[in-house]
């Protein structure tokens, strides 16, 4: 047993050096913001664009469109080809959501509620409500829905019974957020102009109370609680206000030049937020505690996906275009998704996908690449593979040494803890004799 903890011991120290000297990288991509976004496509529409909503795995998106008909078109993201139209009616899709397990899409078309299963995208359920903003709670189970006359109807997802009806508002429901931890919503009213307050309230949804009301703030657009329910985000005329998950006090009150439309957090001190009412806005990555902008890009009506890897953006009049933009880790303006060394700006294509760029590219050469890249020799044969590049022998070099100097550091330990389990054995004195008399 000696022997085994000493050996643990002396692998976890070694370990633990590798991963401060760098050698083993242990950045959560997630959180790394020195990145740029690319264009990956544009899809021409010449239907205004109303709402969307990603799929939980972000491999999907469902749009709203207002044309002849009024749709719902599902898009796939790798390609964005459209690969479904849902609800050609002469109702407006004013809101959609997706539910977290992503085999329903709920449809708010103003005077119904409606679900479709994603499967075969049929219609499942209608409810004859003024819908005007749906929402999912985190585990799909339930589903509240904001009315024209300002009331919240929570529905049971398994049954599709209404399970409670609030009333607090005289104005359309605008906005929804659900407590990641708690059967808590946070609601915002329709307000008609610019100048009007906002009543944010907080409910208790089984019992019907109003844990917090809000009822001055500068124009509400957006509520959206952080990490493990510690603060909620209120976007604003005029920036973002956090407040403590007692609502009682306000941790941060970060002033900005436009509206925040929109806001997510990505980690404990992270938001990301959709600045601008009108005309262009801006996307920003942000530090909320010390109000740095990590990371940023321009468009209009910008949203990120579940993933964090893609955001989608429209044109200036809710028309003419849609974008889709993803990350950029390296900053060679190709997307990370069609790059074939996203950590390397030097290369991007890979046709055969041997591990060998096919060129460098542009003011690029082997001098600029950061992962010891050689260009292929023939990018037709994926043959030519790991053997010819140096990066990769020289990686399968270090690992076969580092395993070595485990392997030797391991055999050593056991020597020294035998050895010394022998010496002390050597030290034990003699067993006493004990003498009998007859």
């Amino acid at each position: 047993m000696k022997q085994i903890i000493g050996v643990m011991s002396i692998v976890m120290i070694v370990t633990s050096v590798l991963v401060s000297n760098g050698t083993i990288s242990s950045t959560d991509p997630q959180t790394e913001t020195n990145y740029n976004w690319c264009e990956y496509t544009i899809v021409e529409e010449s239907a205004s664009y109303v709402s969307e909503s990603w799929s939980p795995d972000s491999k999907n998106i469902a749009i709203s469109f207002v044309d002849e008909f009024l749709n719902i078109s599902i898009f796939e993201l790798s390609t964005f080809n459209r690969i479904n139209i849902i609800n050609r009616s002469l109702n407006c899709a004013i809101c959609i959501d997706w539910n977290p397990n992503g085999d329903y899409l709920a449809v708010s078309l103003r005077n119904v509620l409606q679900i479709y299963e994603t499967e075969t995208w049929s219609l499942v359920k209608t409810m004859a409500e003024p819908s005007r903003y749906v929402k999912w709670n985190p585990d799909g189970s339930l589903l509240a829905s904001g009315l024209e006359n300002g009331s919240i109807s929570v529905w049971e997802t398994d049954t599709w019974i209404l399970k409670k009806s609030l009333s607090g508002y005289d104005q359309a429901l605008m906005h929804i957020s659900w407590n990641p931890s708690s059967d808590q919503i946070a609601t915002i009213p329709l307000v008609s102009s610019v100048g009007y307050s906002s009543s944010v309230k907080i409910w208790d949804i089984w019992n019907g109370t109003i844990l917090a009301n809000f009822p001055d703030l500068d124009q509400a657009f957006c509520v959206e609680w952080g990490p493990d329910s510690k603060e909620i985000a209120i976007g604003v005329l005029s920036g973002v206000i956090i407040f403590s998950n007692d609502f009682t006090n306000v941790t941060k009150n970060m002033k900005t030049a436009s509206t925040i439309d929109w806001v997510k957090w990505l980690g404990d001190d992270i938001i990301a937020m959709d600045v601008g009412h009108s005309g262009f806005s801006g996307l920003d990555i942000v530090n909320i505690r010390n109000e740095t902008i990590l990371n940023t890009m321009t468009g209009r009506d910008l949203k990120i996906s579940p993933d964090n890897e893609w955001v989608i953006s429209h044109g200036t009049q809710r028309k003419q275009f849609l974008s889709l933009w993803g990350k950029d880790i390296d900053h060679d303006e190709t997307c990370d998704i069609e790059d074939a060394f996203p950590t390397d700006p030097s290369a991007s294509i890979d046709s055969d996908s041997d591990g060998f760029p096919d060129s460098w590219n542009e003011g690029m050469g082997p001098e600029d690449s950061t992962t010891g890249l050689t260009l292929d020799p023939d990018p037709d044969d994926p043959d030519n593979a790991a053997s010819e590049n140096g990066s990769d022998d020289d990686d399968y070099i270090f690992w076969i040494l580092v395993t070595v100097l485990i392997i030797g550091i391991a055999a050593s330990g056991i020597f020294f803890f035998r050895k010394r389990d022998d010496e002390i054995e050597d030290e034990q004195p003699p067993p006493l004799k004990i003498k009998r008399h007859q």
